[in-house]
């Protein structure tokens, strides 16, 4: 999810290439830096000496959408932030004020099911 705080097309076009860019499922090897053996080689094959893509079968299971977070809009049937398995969060509550960046997690909490994770990422 990508906060967006301005309601202008114009405003949404870098949203728009950072979501076709993740939804594509390719990363530089660089954004692996800290992560696990495992996890490259079990959800990520290598597609050059730079790049790693997320596997199929995995890359179906994810969606990419705009999503307003300082908006009281979810957890929504309407905008499928309901019953989320995971959440990732990097570098967004600090764009907000503490009480709101509060709110956003709370929210993120309550789109989630049961017993599962928010995983805030470290930059």
């Amino acid at each position: 999810m990508i906060r967006l705080t301005k309601t202008k097309d114009k405003d949404l076009l870098p949203c728009r290439h950072f979501l076709q860019k993740a939804a594509k499922g390719v990363y530089n090897i660089w954004s692996f830096r800290d992560t696990p053996p495992w996890v490259k080689d079990g959800y990520f094959r290598e597609i050059d000496k730079n790049h790693l893509m997320l596997l199929p079968h995995i890359k179906k299971m994810v969606t990419f959408s705009y999503l307003n977070l300082a908006e009281d809009i979810y957890p929504s049937l309407l905008n499928n932030t309901n019953a989320m398995d995971v959440i990732f969060c990097r570098n967004v509550l600090m764009c907000f004020a503490p009480r709101y960046a509060k709110a956003v997690v709370q929210r993120f909490y309550r789109s989630l099911i049961d017993s599962l994770i928010l995983v805030p990422v470290r930059p």
